[in-house]
C-alpha cells in the first residue's frame, strides 16, 4: 500500500504561476494530462496522491480546475491523519478510507470528460468546469463550484457504492454506524477551513478571501461556509437513504435525476458572471454581499 505522505505540500498557486509565465493561459491541457494518475482510488492514500498529482499537472497550465482538487486534497490529508489516528472519531475507518476511494473516483470521472470534452458527468460538474474556464470566476468561486457539484451530486452516490459494496444494506446497526462516520467529517471540514483560506489567499490570490481577511470577515465566511456544508451533507445522507430505499432501478435513477437538477440550481445561483467580474477589477465591493446573499437563498 502507498504511504500518504500527510506533511503539508509547499505551495505551487496559481498567482504564482501566472506571474511567473503569463502564456501558461494561451496553454490548453493535454488530454493525456492524467497518464500515470490513479483515476479509480481503493482507500486515503491513493486519492490523496492522485488528487495532489492532478493538482500538480492542471497548474502546469494555469488551469482554474486546479483549486478545487487542491481544496480536496487539503480535507482528504486531514481524513486521512483521522483514519491513522490512535484516537480516531471514525467507529468504521476502513470503510470511511473505501469511501474517499469510491468518491474521488467520481471527481476523476467527471474531470476526465471535461479534459476530452465528452458529455459532462453533471450538470453541476458542466457548470463549475466551464464558468472557471470562461476567465469570470474568482479561486473562491472556483472552490464552491466544485464542492457543490461534488457533494450534492456525487456523495450521496459514491455513500451508496461504498454501502452496496460492503454488504451493508438492510443493516441498520452498520448504517447508524456509517452515519455516525459521515458526521463525523464535519469537524474535520472546520479543521481544514483555514488553511483552505490559506490556500486560496495566498497561493490563489483571490482578492475575496484577501479582503474578507483584511476587514476581519474571515472567521464569520468560515462559519457561514461550514454551516452551509454541513446543511448540504444532512441532505446527501437524505439523497442516500432514498437511493437505498428504493428498489426500482428507474426510481433511483430519478431521483438522481433530482440530484443533478438541484446541484445544478446551486451552481447557477453561485455562478454570476457579472459579479464575479466585479470581484476580479477590484470593483463594486457592495457585490460581496450581494455574492454572499445569492449564495445563502439558494443554499
Amino acid at each position: 500500500m502507498a504511504r500518504l505522505h500527510f506533511a503539508t505540500r509547499p505551495g505551487f498557486g496559481l498567482g504564482a504561476l501566472l506571474r511567473k509565465d503569463a502564456r501558461a493561459w494561451d496553454r490548453e491541457p493535454s488530454r493525456s494530462m492524467l497518464d500515470g494518475i490513479n483515476l479509480h482510488p481503493h482507500n486515503v492514500e491513493e486519492s490523496y496522491e492522485a488528487l495532489t498529482r492532478t493538482v500538480a499537472a492542471l497548474q502546469q497550465f494555469a488551469d482554474p480546475r486546479a483549486v478545487f482538487p487542491e481544496v480536496y486534497a487539503i480535507i482528504t490529508r486531514n481524513v486521512g491523519l483521522e483514519i491513522r489516528s490512535s484516537t480516531s472519531v471514525f467507529r468504521a475507518p476502513h470503510w470511511v478510507s473505501r469511501l474517499t476511494g469510491y468518491f474521488a473516483e467520481r471527481y476523476f470521472i467527471a474531470l476526465e470528460s471535461s479534459l476530452h470534452q465528452r458529455a459532462p458527468a453533471s450538470l453541476a460538474w458542466d457548470i463549475a468546469f466551464s464558468e472557471g474556464r470562461s476567465g469570470c470566476t474568482i479561486p473562491v468561486l472556483d472552490a464552491l463550484l466544485g464542492i457543490n457539484a461534488h457533494i450534492n451530486f456525487d456523495l450521496a452516490q459514491g455513500l451508496y457504492d461504498n454501502i452496496v459494496g460492503s454488504n451493508a444494506v438492510g443493516d441498520p446497526e452498520q448504517l447508524d454506524q456509517y452515519k455516525h462516520d459521515h458526521d463525523a467529517v464535519n469537524s474535520i471540514l472546520r479543521a481544514s477551513m483555514p488553511e483552505i483560506f490559506d490556500r486560496l489567499e495566498i497561493d490563489y490570490g483571490c482578492f475575496l478571501t484577501q479582503r474578507l481577511t483584511q476587514f476581519g470577515g474571515r472567521k464569520y465566511a468560515m462559519e457561514f461556509m461550514l454551516g452551509t456544508l454541513q446543511r448540504w451533507r444532512e441532505e446527501v445522507w437524505q439523497d442516500l437513504l432514498v437511493l437505498l430505499n428504493e428498489e426500482r432501478q428507474i426510481e433511483r435513477e430519478r431521483h438522481i435525476v433530482h440530484m443533478n437538477e438541484s446541484s445544478a440550481a446551486i451552481s447557477r445561483s453561485m455562478s454570476v458572471g457579472a459579479r464575479t467580474r466585479a470581484f476580479k477589477q477590484h470593483r463594486h465591493v457592495d457585490s460581496i454581499r450581494r455574492f454572499v446573499s445569492a449564495f445563502a437563498a439558494k443554499a
